[in-house]
């Protein structure tokens, strides 16, 4: 299991993609002292949260278990068909993505 690094970016499996920008503790689960994993899309002012746990569970999508997410390698073919994809916009969701803000 890889641990999100702050900065590194990661392809949901529904294909939205998603830039790791902080890391904090769940405070309404004090308890048990969850870490969390706070990640944006190309919107900075919009932020979501996941326990780490429920980041690399896997999920059954068409039949299949797939990673909830994925790493997007650094200075790999798939990264570089990223920003190549990104450098025009990429269309879906009834918007067009752009490349992440690190």
């Amino acid at each position: 299991m890889r641990t999100p690094k702050i900065g590194s970016r990661w392809q949901h499996y529904k294909g939205g993609l998603y830039v790791i920008s902080d890391i904090g503790i769940d405070a309404s689960r004090h308890e048990d002292g969850k870490a969390i994993w706070y990640y944006r899309e190309d919107e900075p002012d919009q932020k979501y949260y996941r326990p780490i746990l429920e980041w690399h569970n896997p999920i059954e999508h068409e039949g299949e278990v797939v990673p909830r997410f994925r790493e997007l390698e650094k200075g790999g073919s798939t990264l570089g068909a990223i920003d190549g994809l990104f450098a025009k916009g990429i269309k879906g969701k009834g918007r067009t993505y752009r490349r992440p803000r690190v």
